[in-house]
């Protein structure tokens, strides 16, 4: 677990540097070059106060992500599943954000997706209807059927386990699917640094191009 905590911190803190470059980059150059400015969506709120309030809960929510508590209720293990996830849903709106600024389109993978269905499925529509798409995928299930998340009381400070309620497994109405806490913030550590490094490649393009 220590060596897991180590792990986890060094990629936060990779993240952490590369907020850090992009804010020093805003800092330095939007709004004093011209050229730039016209390649990236350069406004006074930018300029000012929301880059800088983009960047600060960045960082603000990153150590969120690394230490686990040590408590043993109910009570507090539902709070770190609830706010972990609720976290990632975050700081992938703020990354969002950021690209906007910068004009570049962000990746939407396997990374980003899964983590954000677990949090929609678990805090932000629990209970919801079957989208078309969805049902065509499905068995036994409509269009506007109802299906819903809840939690199961055997919490931990390692996974999330719950149960899926829906017409497809009506003889079945707990199944359960169990989610390693640790793989949602694996794949959120890739995602926001492959994304990060997105945002980098295009300040260090639009720099050269001022230069030459």
């Amino acid at each position: 677990m220590l060596r897991l905590i180590y792990y986890v911190r060094i990629d936060m803190q990779l993240i952490r540097e590369k907020i850090e470059l992009i804010n020093d980059f805003r800092n330095s150059y939007i709004g004093f070059i011209k050229k730039i400015d016209k390649k990236i969506n350069c406004n006074i709120d930018t300029i000012t106060c929301q880059f800088n309030d983009l960047c600060k809960y960045f960082d603000d929510t990153l150590e969120l992500l690394i230490e686990k508590p040590t408590g043993r209720t109910y009570q507090e293990k539902m709070f770190y599943i609830i706010g972990t996830i609720q976290t990632v849903y975050i700081q992938q709106d703020l990354l969002i954000e950021i690209f906007r600024v910068f004009h570049c389109q962000p990746l939407t993978n396997d990374n980003y997706r899964l983590n954000r269905d677990i949090r929609n499925e678990l805090v932000g529509h629990p209970i919801s209807k079957w989208s078309v798409s969805e049902a065509e995928k499905m068995k036994n299930v409509k269009a506007g059927d109802l299906k819903s998340s809840v939690f199961i009381k055997s919490l931990s400070f390692d996974s999330i386990s719950y149960g899926k309620y829906n017409p497809s497994n009506i003889d079945d109405p707990n199944r359960l699917e169990v989610v390693n806490i640790n793989d949602i913030i694996s794949r959120h550590t890739l995602y926001l640094n492959e994304n990060l490094d997105i945002v980098l490649n295009k300040i260090v393009t639009e720099t050269q191009s001022v230069v030459k």
